[in-house]
């Protein structure tokens, strides 16, 4: 059973292929790792299927400039697919917990610091700042066990060439788009 990870996006289903927030999309000098949802700031966060918890930590740091502090969530199903959740806050669950499918598990928070932008802000930040999308959820799916991508920045795959660990979340979303409850 499959659950929609946030009930109030902008839009009912995952970007397509080559779209702003696509998984794979292709930004200069980076590939989109995940797909970004698009959604209020605030917004809940829901676990999209069984699983536990395995890791929460810093997702970005306003260290850079030009970013706020979020945190990332990592979720192993037991079909051994890892979700990492990332651009969030307000964490509900904590490290070795169990969740179900539409568990409220965190809120969403927008990385970018508007006032803060400068000349190595990357354009791809630019430019959500143009289309006036501040606040998304940067969903990441990847085989077990969990072994981050690299060289890997603020949800993007820097090299070249895909890595056969991660998973395209429109395969394993086909068909699914927003509902208020479990699909």
């Amino acid at each position: 059973m499959k659950f929609w990870p946030i009930p109030n996006s902008f839009n009912d289903s995952l970007p397509k292929r080559n779209n702003q927030g696509s998984f794979w999309e292709d930004r200069g000098d980076r590939f989109n790792a995940g797909v970004d949802i698009y959604a209020p700031d605030n917004s809940e966060v829901y676990a999209v299927e069984h699983g536990i918890v395995i890791d929460i930590d810093v997702f970005t740091s306003s260290d850079v400039s030009y970013l706020q502090d979020t945190k990332y969530i990592i979720i192993k199903s037991p079909d051994k697919i890892n979700y990492k959740y990332c651009e969030i806050s307000n964490i509900k669950v904590e490290i070795g917990d169990k969740v179900e499918p539409g568990q409220h598990i965190a809120n969403l928070k927008s990385i970018i610091n508007k006032e803060s932008l400068n000349d190595d802000t990357p354009f791809f930040i630019k430019e959500l700042i143009y289309e006036e999308l501040f606040t998304k959820l940067h969903l990441e799916m990847y085989k077990a066990p969990f072994t981050e991508i690299r060289p890997y920045e603020l949800g993007n795959y820097l090299g070249e060439s895909k890595p056969s660990s991660i998973i395209d979340p429109n395969v394993y979303f086909m068909g699914i788009k927003k509902s208020s409850k479990a699909l």
